[in-house]
């Protein structure tokens, strides 16, 4: 990840637009909310990577997590496995980190495969779907609404937050899962119904 002069700034700004967020709907302000410069999910507790300087996903689920929301279910639709908030999560039973991503030889971050399964108290709480480049709107949405809802109902989260990483459209020079606006619409709506705090970032 470059560096620039102003990095301690944006990461401040970033990481509390995404605490506000989340402790808006974990004080029952809102069922829903957006933090459109938020969902940096490569960055680890000691290393910036994949042009994410601070992993703000992290800093937003622990924010929610509470005697109220005792579970939550990240769910990752960036192109890219969203390897920071999978280690930050590994070994947690309370947070379910599911990532639909493109894999395989050569694509970054090099990681994401179905054997990452969690460790410890979180083995069987971080599920991977890999993808192949170019997959398109019918295949995506198949896999999303069947696997979303096999976890929705195994582990019964009691918040979401959804990743939404643009990097997954049709046309973006760096990631080539080939998905309409339409598609990822579908996805987000699947999960707005039902009507559980929800974070977008």
């Amino acid at each position: 990840s470059p560096r620039f002069t102003s990095v301690w700034t944006y990461v401040k700004e970033v990481v509390s637009g995404s605490i506000g967020a989340a402790r808006s709907l974990r004080t029952k302000q809102y069922l829903r909310a957006v933090h459109w410069e938020g969902g940096r999910h490569h960055a680890t507790q000691n290393t910036a990577q994949g042009f994410c300087y601070v992993a703000d996903v992290v800093f937003a689920v622990n924010e929610l997590l509470s005697k109220d929301i005792k579970k939550v279910l990240i769910i990752d639709i960036d192109a890219h496995h969203g390897d920071g908030v999978q280690e930050a999560f590994y070994r947690s039973d309370r947070v379910f980190t599911l990532s639909f991503h493109m894999f395989g030889p050569g694509i970054y971050p090099l990681c994401g495969s179905l054997d990452e399964t969690g460790k410890s108290n979180g083995a069987g709480y971080n599920l991977n779907v890999p993808l192949h480049p170019g997959c398109g709107d019918g295949l995506y949405h198949h896999a999303f609404r069947r696997v979303v809802e096999g976890v929705r109902r195994c582990f019964e989260p009691d918040a979401v937050v959804v990743v939404c990483g643009a990097d997954c459209l049709l046309g973006d020079p760096v990631g080539e899962l080939s998905l309409s606006i339409g598609c990822m619409l579908q996805c987000l709506s699947y999960v707005r119904d039902w009507n559980i705090p929800t974070l977008l970032l």
